[in-house]
This record gives structure tokens, C-alpha cells and sequence, in this order.
């Protein structure tokens, strides 16, 4: 009987060629690799790059057309010098944004009024006296009463806050008070750096402004910029209309403005206040139990914006004065039942 061997031979079978078009030049190619989608390295590199080039010009756009960037602006007019900006790293920034940020939501929404400012500690541009100028750090500002604000002036106590010396200050970086905010934004983008900036917005999620993002649709579809004097809601029906939609009323969710009280509570905490003074203000928050004159509450306010602007080393002492006839902290410890007088709080 003879024995027959198989033998297997290693047959491959070429693979068809596919032809396609470069995803960068646009040119026609061929390969036989279905994930191959430009026609050489160098297509692909110079793809690579357009890319992250196009990602950081959307993200500087986002900064510059940013309601933040646009107040950082504001203060380095104010202050006439970049260098209130001077040491920023991206979570020095991040905190800056987010303290303005803040100061936007306790000022509530549709109303164009502000309650509610950024105060420096250190003043931004103080008398040619002093010896420096207030920096815009998060640790230099506190939110307040605009009105508490406006009384206190351009007075500050050298030492307190963060400044930088004003022998330091160098002309190239001069910001002069009739700059237009959208030429010194550009100047603080180079000042700080693309990349810082970059990185910042996308940490904080930094967008442009509702308006912005409005005429930059307008200019990307090619249609006539409409006129700088109309509102933002002008503008928004506008592009409605060129998209046929109709305007109707939507629901809109608005937030309701926080009282002084409430504000020097939050500043008081994240400054770190003592427990004491948290717990006076919280009494009057929380319990309203007895109609407080105006006047006391006016003057425990003023109390809170002289500690937050380290014109006193203590709060405790003079909100206790002006308040422990009303509010027994004693009541306001850590596991008091609050449900029901948080369910009875107007706030």
C-alpha cells in the first residue's frame, strides 16, 4: 500500500489595492491598508499639525471673547499695567475665573445691574504714594456689596493683600486708560503665554460670550455683520430668523440674587473667618426669628468687609456686639436639626 503525503504550502493571497483620496492634500493614492487615510508621513504630520494649531485658535477665541477675559482687561486698564498678572500659574488663573465667576451667580440672572463687585484688598491703583500696585489674584479679591464697595473708596492698609512693588513696573508692559479692552486682551494673551492660556480654558471651561459666539456665526455664514447697537436678543431673533425658526417664549431659568448677608457668609467662609463669625451670620440667614434692625445688620456688614480686607485682625468681637442681643450662637452648633428652619427660610 503506498502512503501518499500532503504537503501544505503558505500560499498569500495579495491584498487588493484600495485607492482613496489624502485626507490633508486631497490627492488620489492607492494602498492596500484600509486605515491609511493620507497618501505619505508628511501629510500626516502636516495634518497633525493643522490640527492642534486650528484646537488652540478655537480656544483663544474662547478666551478672548470670554466675559472674564474681557474684566481682567478692564482691571489692567484700571491698574494701566499687565503685571497685576505677573506669577499667574494655570490654577492661580482657574481660581480667578472661578471667584468671578461666583461673583456672577450671587448677582442673580436677568438684570443687568451688579449688586455685587470684585473688591481688592490691596487697592488696583492706589495714590502714587503707596508702594505698590494691587496684583489680580483671587487672594486680593473679595466679593461685596457694590454700594459697601463704593463708600469704602480707594482705602486700603499697606501690607495686607497681594501687590507687586510699583519699582518693578516696566513701560513695555504700560496699559494705557483709552486702550480698547478687545487690544489689551490680545496683550494679556502674549503677556501670560498661549499655552497658560490655552490650558486655562480648558480647565475652567472658558467660553465666549453669547454675543460673540453670535457674530462669529454671522461672519462664518457669510452674512453682512449686523449693527455692534443691537442687543443680544436682537441678534439671536436675527439669526432665527435667517434659519427660519420662530420665536417663541421658552422656558428660561434664572437664578435669584443672593443678599448681603449671604455674600459676606460665603466670602467669610472661604476666607477662612472664625467659626464664631460664620455662625452670626449664619443666625441671621437661618433663624430670622426676630426682626434685626437695619441698621445692626448694616453695621455687622461693614464689620465683615473691614475683616475681609485686613483692616481688623478679628470679626468675632464686633459681631458679637452688634448681634448676640438677637442670635445665641450657642443654638447654632453643628448638630442642631436645621430642617426646620430651613424649610421655614425665605432664602
Amino acid at each position: 500500500m503506498k502512503l501518499t503525503t500532503l504537503v501544505k504550502t503558505n500560499t498569500k493571497v495579495a491584498k487588493p489595492s484600495i485607492r482613496r483620496y489624502c485626507k490633508h492634500c486631497k490627492l488620489r493614492f492607492t494602498t492596500k491598508l484600509k486605515s491609511k487615510v493620507y497618501c505619505s508621513d508628511k501629510c500626516k504630520s502636516a495634518a497633525t499639525y493643522h490640527r492642534k494649531t486650528n484646537n488652540v485658535e478655537k480656544r483663544l477665541f474662547r478666551a478672548q471673547g470670554s466675559a472674564f477675559f474681557y474684566w481682567v482687561a478692564q482691571q489692567a486698564i484700571r491698574s494701566n499695567t499687565l503685571q497685576i498678572l505677573e506669577g499667574h500659574t494655570v490654577e492661580s488663573m482657574v481660581a480667578l475665573y472661578n471667584l468671578f465667576k461666583e461673583s456672577i451667580k450671587m448677582n442673580g440672572t436677568g438684570s443687568t445691574e451688579r449688586l455685587y463687585v470684585l473688591s481688592h484688598i490691596y487697592a488696583a491703583n492706589p495714590d502714587s504714594s503707596s508702594e505698590g500696585v494691587g496684583a489680580l489674584f483671587a487672594d486680593n479679591l473679595i466679593v461685596c456689596p457694590a454700594l459697601d464697595n463704593q463708600r469704602h473708596g480707594n482705602a486700603f492698609k499697606e501690607g495686607t493683600g497681594h501687590s507687586i512693588p510699583r519699582s518693578s513696573l516696566k513701560l513695555q508692559h504700560h496699559v494705557h486708560s483709552d486702550e480698547s479692552p478687545k487690544a489689551v486682551i490680545k496683550r494679556i494673551v502674549e503677556f501670560l503665554g498661549e499655552d497658560l492660556v490655552e490650558k486655562v480654558v480648558v480647565k475652567a471651561k472658558v467660553q465666549p460670550t453669547a454675543r460673540i459666539k453670535l457674530f462669529a456665526w454671522f461672519e462664518k455664514n457669510g452674512i453682512k455683520a449686523p449693527s455692534e447697537k443691537l442687543s443680544t436678543q436682537q441678534l439671536q431673533t436675527l439669526k432665527d430668523e435667517y434659519l427660519g425658526k420662530e420665536n417663541g417664549k421658552g422656558f428660561v431659568f434664572r437664578l435669584e440674587a443672593y443678599t448681603p448677608t449671604e455674600v459676606y457668609a460665603v466670602e467669610m467662609e472661604r476666607l477662612s473667618a472664625s467659626e464664631e463669625a460664620q455662625l452670626y451670620l449664619k443666625g441671621v440667614i437661618w433663624l430670622d426669628l426676630i426682626d434685626i434692625p437695619h441698621d445692626v445688620i448694616a453695621k455687622a456688614h461693614m464689620v465683615c468687609f473691614k475683616w475681609l480686607h485686613q483692616e481688623i485682625p478679628d470679626a468675632t468681637p464686633h459681631l458679637a456686639h452688634y448681634l448676640k442681643s438677637y442670635i445665641d450662637i450657642n443654638a447654632l452648633v453643628d448638630d442642631t436639626d436645621y430642617s426646620v428652619i430651613d424649610a421655614a427660610s425665605p432664602y
